[in-house]
C-alpha cells in the first residue's frame, strides 16, 4: 500500500463514525420533524375553523339583536341588515361541521325566514304600524333567533375554548420533543467530536495554504505558505497569525487597485463627457460663425435673410439645452417639494413643444382622470422631466407621428405615460439607456434620461421602458400620491 493509499484509508476510519452519526441524525430529526409539522398544521386547520365557525356565529347574533332594535324603532328599509343576515346564514351554514349545530341553524334559517315574510306583510307606511305588533314581533324574533343564536354561539366558543387547549397541548408535546431530538444529537455530537478531534489532533503533519488573486500570486518569491503543527495547538495559532497579516496586506494592495480603477473610469467619463462637450459646442457655434461671416461679407443691402436666422436661433437653443444638461448632471438642485397637479404640468409642456411638434406634424393628445392627480413635487423639476421625455420622443418622429400623454392612479401612486410611434430604441443601448452618454442620436450628450431619473428617485418615484414590440415607445414614470384629486 503506497502512501497515498494510506492517507485515504486514515481519513475514511476518522471519517466514517461522524459520516454515520450525521446521516442517523438527520433520519431521525427529519422523521420526528415531519410528524410534529403535520400534527401541528392539521391542529392548526381545526383550530382556524373553529375560529371561523366562532366568528360566523357571534356575527349572526349580533346582526340579529340590530335588526330587533330596527324593527322597534319601525324602519322599514332594513333590507340591508336582511342581506347580511342571509350571508351570515349561508357562511354559518357552510362552516358548521357538527350536526347538532346544523339542526339548530336550520331552526332559525326557518325561523328567519318566516319573520322575512312576516315584515313584508306589514304596511308601507311606517305611522301606520301598530305598536302592539311590532313588539309582538320583536318578542318572536328574540325567541326564535337571537337566544338560539346566542345557545349556538356559546356552543362554537366551547369547542373553540376545547381546541385552543388541545392544540395548546400539542404544542408542549412538540417542544419537548425537539428538546429530546436536540439533546440526543448533541450528547452524540459532543462524544464523536471528541474522538474525532483526538484522531484529527494526532494527525495534523502539514498545512498548506496557497492564496493566489486573479492578476498574480501573493507573493512573487513564495507562492505558497505551508503552516507545520504537530499537534502543538499554539505554534499553529502563531503561524497563522504570520499568514493573516500577510492576507491582510493583499487585500490592503487589492483595495488600492480598486480605487485607483476606480479614479481611472472617473477620469475616462470626464473625458469622454469634455469631449462630447466640446463636440456640441463646436457644432452649432461653427454654424453660427459662418453664417455671421456671410453677413459681413455680402454687399448687398439689408440685414441676415429668416431662414438664416431661424438657424441661428435653433443652433442657439440647442447649444444651450446641452449645457443645461451638462449643468444638471454635474449639479443637480435642491427639491422644493409643493402640491402640484401633474396634468397641469404636462399641459405647460405641450405648450411648450406645440410648434415644434406643429412643424413636424406630430399630433399630441393627453388622456387624465376625471379626478386629476395631484402629488408633492418640485414643479420646475417635474416639467423637466415631462420636458426631457416629450424632446426624446420628438427626436425620434422627425417625419409625424403621434405622441400620446396618459395619467393615472394605481393605489398610492400615481402614473405618468408617455408614448410614441417612433422607431422604438436601439437594441445596443437598451442595456444602459439609463447611464450617461448612451443615445443613439448623432447630436445630444445622453444626459436626459440620466437627469430624468435622477429627479424622479429623488422624488421616491421610479422610471422606465414599458416592454413592447416596435415601432413605439413607452416610458413610464411612477410617483407617490400623497394628495387624493380633488
Amino acid at each position: 500500500m503506497n502512501a497515498t493509499e494510506g492517507n485515504m484509508t486514515h481519513r475514511f476510519h476518522l471519517i466514517w463514525p461522524l459520516v454515520a452519526l450525521s446521516l442517523a441524525l438527520a433520519i431521525l430529526s427529519g422523521y420526528a420533524a415531519f410528524g410534529l409539522v403535520r400534527e401541528q398544521r392539521d391542529a392548526a386547520a381545526d383550530l382556524r375553523g373553529e375560529v371561523e365557525q366562532h366568528r360566523s356565529v357571534a356575527e349572526l347574533e349580533e346582526c340579529f339583536i340590530e335588526l330587533i332594535a330596527l324593527v322597534k324603532d319601525r324602519v322599514r328599509k332594513i333590507e340591508s341588515i336582511h342581506e347580511r343576515a342571509d350571508s351570515l346564514l349561508r357562511e354559518s351554514r357552510s362552516r358548521l361541521t357538527d350536526s347538532n349545530d346544523r339542526k339548530q341553524l336550520e331552526a332559525i334559517d326557518n325561523a328567519f325566514h318566516q319573520h322575512l315574510a312576516a315584515w313584508d306583510a306589514l304596511p308601507e307606511d311606517e305611522s301606520a304600524i301598530d305598536t302592539s305588533v311590532v313588539f309582538r314581533l320583536a318578542d318572536r324574533m328574540d325567541r326564535e333567533l337571537v337566544r338560539p343564536s346566542h345557545q349556538l354561539e356559546t356552543a362554537c366558543s366551547l369547542r373553540l375554548q376545547q381546541t385552543a387547549e388541545a392544540h395548546s397541548q400539542l404544542l408542549r408535546r412538540t417542544t419537548w420533543g425537539l428538546v429530546l431530538v436536540g439533546g440526543i444529537g448533541g450528547v452524540a455530537g459532543l462524544v464523536f467530536g471528541f474522538g474525532v478531534s483526538q484522531g484529527v489532533s494526532r494527525s495534523i503533519h502539514r498545512l498548506q495554504v496557497q492564496v493566489r488573486d486573479a492578476a498574480g500570486k501573493l507573493d512573487p518569491t513564495a507562492s505558497e505558505i505551508v503552516l507545520t503543527g504537530n499537534g502543538n495547538v499554539v505554534a499553529l495559532h502563531d503561524e497563522m497569525d504570520s499568514l493573516s497579516v500577510r492576507i491582510e496586506q493583499f487585500v490592503a494592495k487589492l483595495q488600492q487597485r480598486d480605487r485607483e480603477v476606480l479614479r481611472s473610469e472617473q477620469l475616462a467619463a470626464l473625458g469622454q463627457l469634455a469631449a462630447g462637450m466640446a463636440h456640441e459646442v463646436r457644432n452649432p457655434l461653427t454654424s453660427i460663425k459662418l453664417l455671421v461671416q456671410s453677413e459681413l461679407e455680402s454687399s448687398s443691402p439689408g440685414g441676415m435673410a429668416t431662414e438664416d436666422l431661424r438657424v441661428i436661433v435653433s443652433e442657439v437653443l440647442r447649444m444651450e439645452r446641452s449645457l443645461q444638461h451638462f449643468l444638471d448632471y454635474a449639479r443637480p438642485p435642491s427639491l422644493e417639494r409643493r402640491r402640484i397637479d401633474l396634468g397641469t404640468v404636462v399641459q405647460s409642456v405641450m405648450g411648450l413643444i406645440r410648434v415644434r411638434a406643429a412643424n413636424q406634424k406630430v399630433d399630441m393628445q393627453l388622456v387624465v382622470p376625471e379626478v386629476g392627480v395631484e402629488i408633492s413635487a418640485d414643479e420646475s423639476q417635474m416639467q423637466q422631466v415631462v420636458l426631457n421625455l416629450s424632446l426624446n420622443a420628438l427626436d425620434v418622429m422627425p417625419r409625424g407621428g403621434q405622441l400620446m400623454f396618459t395619467l393615472r392612479r394605481e393605489g398610492g401612486w400615481a402614473e405618468l405615460l408617455v408614448s410614441d410611434t417612433g422607431p422604438g430604441i436601439a437594441i445596443e443601448i437598451q442595456d444602459r439607456l439609463f447611464q450617461p452618454f448612451a443615445t443613439s442620436k448623432d447630436t445630444g450628450l445622453g444626459l436626459g434620461l440620466v437627469i430624468t431619473r435622477r429627479i424622479v428617485e429623488a422624488h421616491g418615484g421610479q422610471v422606465g421602458v414599458l416592454p413592447m414590440e416596435p415601432p413605439g415607445t413607452t416610458m413610464k414614470v411612477t410617483l407617490p400620491a400623497e394628495f387624493s384629486g380633488r
